[in-house]
């Protein structure tokens, strides 16, 4: 036998399980153990079967518990076998491929079969940081991978969907839907942001921009709407920090714009405004359910005539025309009460008069003959405009005698009495009293008293001014 001799006085003992070099374990006397270089596991230890063991370097093998433990490795129990490493993710945040009992028993996640590290990427964590992890790991963690050869970077401000901002890596802020302001950036306290829309958010004032709103500044506070008038003389419900960005106007605290209505406005213009907007302008809102209409000649109290609403016309003061009526100059204008006024043609028709025409005057009243004889003191332009004529000289006087060339009276003006070819006398007709077939105050005196003598020359004076009269009347006629 090729046996090796232990030494005087040595005897052998009961065989112990023995751990040899090549991670077998077989039951030796120690002597015989310490001769293959093995490592005797004591009295009364016996070989087991091998089980998976993980050895401190993350390495496992299959080995007996008692060389497992001269390993300072890990048993992982009866029939256990180690397997094909995989991905196994563990709690620093590190992958490692090892033995999946091996990964357990470092705290770890085994990523499955076949699965391998790989190069660390950024990762996105629901918490919204960044790491550069194991896309496996990543995943396990419930974040996200950002792909390979990804780098977290410094976080900067990121203005989310629901108008948060937040402090995010950039590929973070992507993978949330959200907008990177950029390196360097960081979200501010919220303050007032006007969007487009018209309505007002508390937004980082990055991410107002971002939306085309209008940072409204530190400390600035979005409050309730209320009526604000635009410089289009539009009303809008708006924040009043909003309105004056729009260079509108806010009505106050509680105002509401309501339906628009008819507002005259100091320059004669009628526009359809909200209330709070036609007074802020100097105007006269004409209340609910009014509506500004085509202007028409308005005549106000002095004569003049403008182009009106006619709410606004009555605000003045005047008096609307007919609907379509127009301002045409002014001019004469024979009034019902046979006075002549130098107003607006349009006016003129208002009143019930008679407009005398473009470039005409009113002129000094005098005599004017109607065709039913009797006479009136107007305007020459006025009587010509009533079918008479105009008499220069002496106005109108009371009624008087008349005597006619056949006997007969009448009770005339002088003026009428001329025209007609009479002679007016002092007094009235007396009648026939002596029976003479003529008027008592026409028959002839025998001696003209000084009255009867002033009276011939009146009714000289007045053949005179007949003659003259119809000379002018006749030049009138031709002309």
């Amino acid at each position: 036998m090729n046996g090796v001799s232990e030494g005087s006085g040595t005897v052998c003992t009961a065989p112990q399980g023995c751990c040899l070099s090549d991670g077998t374990c077989r039951d030796l006397d120690p002597l015989c153990c310490e001769d293959l270089n093995g490592v005797s596991e004591g009295s009364g230890t016996v070989c087991t079967a091998p089980q998976a063991c993980c050895l401190p370097n993350g390495i496992c093998r299959d080995l007996d518990p008692l060389c497992c433990a001269d390993l300072n490795g890990v048993s992982e129990g009866s029939g256990t076998v180690c397997t094909a490493p995989q991905a196994c993710c563990l709690p620093n945040g590190t992958c490692q491929n090892l033995d999946p009992l091996c990964c357990v028993d470092l705290n770890g996640t085994p990523e499955g079969s076949g699965t391998v590290c790989t190069a660390p990427q950024a990762c996105c964590l629901p918490n919204g940081s960044c790491q550069q992890l194991d896309p496996e790991c990543c995943l396990d963690l419930g974040g996200t991978p950002e792909g390979s050869g990804t780098q977290c970077t410094t976080p900067q401000a990121c203005c989310l969907p629901n108008g948060t901002c937040q402090n995010l890596d950039p590929l973070c802020c992507v993978d949330l839907n959200g907008t990177p302001e950029g390196s360097g950036t960081a979200c501010t306290a919220p303050q007032g942001c006007c969007l487009p829309n018209g309505t007002c958010q508390q937004l980082d004032p990055e991410c107002c921009l971002d939306l085309g709103g209008t940072p409204e500044g530190p400390g600035t506070q979005c409050t309730a709407p209320q009526a604000c008038c635009l410089p289009n003389g539009t009303c809008q419900n708006l924040d009043p920090l909003c309105c004056a960005d729009l260079n509108g106007i806010p009505e106050g605290s509680g105002t509401t714009c309501t339906a628009p209505q008819a507002c005259c406005l100091p320059n004669g213009l009628c526009q359809q405004l909200d209330p709070e907007c036609c007074l802020d302008l100097g105007g006269t809102p004409e209340g609910p359910g009014t509506q500004c209409t085509a202007s028409r000649a308005c005549c106000m109290p002095n004569g003049s005539c403008q182009q009106l609403d006619p709410e606004c016309c009555q605000d003045q003061g005047g008096s609307p025309g007919p609907a379509g009526s127009q301002c045409g100059g002014v001019e004469a204008c024979c009034l019902p009460d046979n006075s002549c006024l130098q107003i607006d043609s349009a006016c003129c028709a208002l009143q019930g008069g008679d407009s005398q025409g473009i470039n005409s005057a009113c002129g000094a009243p005098q005599a004017c003959i109607l065709p039913d004889e009797s006479c009136i003191n107007v305007d020459p332009a006025c009587c010509l405009g009533q079918a008479g004529d105009p008499e220069p000289g002496d106005p109108c006087t009371e009624p008087r005698g008349c005597c006619f060339p056949n006997g007969t009276c009448a009770n005339l003006d002088p003026v009428v009495c001329v025209s007609q070819g009479g002679t007016p006398l002092a007094g009235i007709c007396l009648g026939d009293g002596n029976g003479n077939g003529s008027d008592d105050l026409c028959d002839e005196p025998p001696i003209p008293t000084v009255s009867q003598w002033g009276l011939i020359v009146l009714a000289l004076l007045l053949a005179v001014g007949a003659k003259i009269r119809f000379g002018r009347r006749e030049e009138l006629r031709l002309n």
